[in-house]
C-alpha cells in the first residue's frame, strides 16, 4: 500500500503512527506528479478529503484513469458542495493562513462525465 501526501507534515504524522505496519509506504507528493512518476498499476485507487478535491479533475483524473489494474477500483469522497457553487472555490480558515489552496465541487453530472 502507498499514501501519498502533499503535506510533508501530515506523511511524517502518519509515518510514525503507522510504522508497525509492514507493506505501507507514505510520499510526500502532489498527487499528479506522483503518477506522472510512479507508473504502477493499483488494485485500488481512493482519495478521501484529498487529491480529488483539492486537485483540477482535469489534470487529475486522466492520469488517474489507467492506473486501476484489470477490475480495479478508483473510489473518492469529500464534502458535498454547497449548492450553486461549483468549480474551483478558494479556501479559508485559520489553518489556511498564508497559503493559496483551492477546493474543487463538482455538480453529479459533473462527475459523471
Amino acid at each position: 500500500m502507498t499514501a501519498v501526501d502533499f503535506s510533508p507534515i501530515q506523511v511524517d504524522r502518519a509515518r510514525a503512527f503507522w510504522q508497525d505496519l509492514p507493506n505501507l509506504e507514505f510520499v510526500h507528493a502532489e498527487a499528479c506528479a506522483f503518477l506522472e512518476q510512479d507508473v504502477r498499476l493499483w488494485d485500488v485507487v481512493y482519495s478521501t478529503w484529498g487529491a480529488v478535491w483539492f486537485t483540477d479533475p482535469e489534470e487529475l483524473f486522466p492520469r488517474i484513469a489507467p492506473r486501476p489494474a484489470p477490475g480495479g477500483t478508483f473510489a473518492f469522497s469529500h464534502r458535498e458542495p454547497i449548492a450553486g457553487q461549483y468549480g474551483a472555490q478558494r479556501m479559508g480558515g485559520k489553518w489556511l493562513e498564508g497559503r493559496a489552496c483551492q477546493r474543487r465541487s463538482m455538480s453529479e453530472t459533473s462527475w459523471a462525465k
